[in-house]
């Protein structure tokens, strides 16, 4: 018992001066706090760090889809010219300049061999989609030119040809001419405005643009 005793006091004696003791102690307590207080910061500067990232992944996602929208209307807009040739010039010109990123002057030199019947014309989304179609665009014209005639002399004139699918100049100029009549943007093109324009002109004009056969209209 007596040894017992003198090993309690030589140990409290110790700890009582042995200051290295007394540290070990501490420690641990302040490493766990340091280690709570460290972790939400980790985890704050994680999650900064990843919005920050989307943040320039969507400004990166938006930036590029505007890009290609714009080299979608450069394109649309080369496409619209009157023939092949003059379409072509116009995108190279466009790739030259570096306006167009997506087509280089091979690709496009390729497209445009001999008759370049391999490079599309667009004129205008209504007929590229085949929402409708020449013939029934020229038939509601030619019926209106026919009807301002009959209202009035020098009524607005828009198309006196044949109803026919030939993409010519003088469909154009009828386009303009209707687009000029209804306030629309005068570009040539058919497109959804002008559909709906077209539909609304007169009270027989949806049944020319539903025709599918070429016929006179009365």
């Amino acid at each position: 018992m007596a040894d017992n005793a003198a090993k309690l006091i030589f140990n409290e004696d110790r700890s009582a001066t042995d200051p290295s003791s007394t540290q070990s102690q501490s420690k641990l307590p302040i490493g766990q706090r340091s280690v709570w207080i460290t972790a939400p910061l980790v985890i704050a500067f994680l999650s900064l760090l990843g919005t920050g990232l989307g943040a320039l992944i969507q400004q990166y996602s938006a930036t590029l889809l505007e890009r290609n929208k714009f080299e979608y209307q450069l394109i649309q807009k080369a496409l619209a010219a009157p023939n092949r040739h003059d379409a072509a010039k116009e995108l190279t010109f466009f790739s030259k300049v570096g306006l167009l990123r997506g087509l280089t002057e091979g690709k496009i030199a390729d497209a445009t061999k001999g008759e370049a019947v391999d490079l599309p014309v667009f004129h205008g989304a209504a007929l590229r989609d085949k929402t409708i179609s020449v013939f029934q665009a020229k038939a509601v014209l030619k019926y209106l030119t026919e009807q301002n005639s009959l209202k009035e002399p020098k009524g607005p004139a828009f198309y006196a040809g044949p109803a026919d699918e030939k993409l010519d100049i003088d469909f154009q100029i009828a386009i303009m001419r209707f687009q000029k009549e209804m306030k629309l943007d005068i570009d040539g093109l058919v497109g959804a405005k002008t559909v709906l324009s077209m539909w609304d002109a007169c009270p027989r004009c949806p049944e020319l643009l539903r025709r599918t056969e070429a016929r006179p209209a009365k």
